[in-house]
């Protein structure tokens, strides 16, 4: 079941790369990693995947679909009222998706810590970008890559982290 389990993930930490790069240079996520991905993830986290979050447990179907709800529907959430507040996208459909799968793949947990690390690592790298290089305050900056790090922290030091914080 481990070699399975590591396959998994090997596939979906590729799966960021891949994505990281693409958003990168042309600021849009492919529908052709996420929605399968999400599918893969619903599928693999209810049955062989085991939550990075605890000591060994399985996922499980609950699990990973609470987590590729919250990670869609929060981010889908942001989009809606972003786009409400500031008149114009504050979020891309790809972000929603992407942490769609993310959250099926890692869980609740998995989002939480991902949207944490992903916007903590954008503010850096975007207020850098804004007083080193003087772009603009309104400068659109692709999120994706900066998800896409914070879930790789989130899948390989996750549990780390939160014993961490928690004390």
């Amino acid at each position: 079941e481990i070699p399975c389990v590591t396959a998994v993930y090997f596939i979906f930490v590729s799966s960021l790369i891949v994505i990281f790069f693409i958003d990168l240079d042309h600021q849009i996520i492919p529908d052709s990693i996420t929605l399968p991905g999400i599918i893969v993830a619903l599928l693999l986290g209810a049955t062989i995947l085991i939550d990075p979050f605890s000591r060994g447990e399985m996922l499980g179907y609950k699990a990973s679909g609470i987590g590729c709800f919250a990670g869609g529907g929060a981010f889908y959430m942001i989009a809606v009222l972003g786009k409400l507040i500031l008149k114009k996208d504050a979020m891309g459909g790809g972000d929603v998706k992407m942490m769609a799968m993310v959250g099926g793949l890692l869980g609740w947990k998995g989002v939480l810590l991902t949207t944490f690390m992903g916007s903590l690592f954008g503010s850096v790298i975007g207020v850098s970008l804004i007083l080193l290089k003087g772009r603009e305050w309104g400068a659109r900056i692709p999120f994706g890559p900066y998800l896409a790090f914070g879930a790789l922290v989130s899948l390989l030091r996750g549990q780390e982290i939160l014993r961490w914080y928690l004390g």
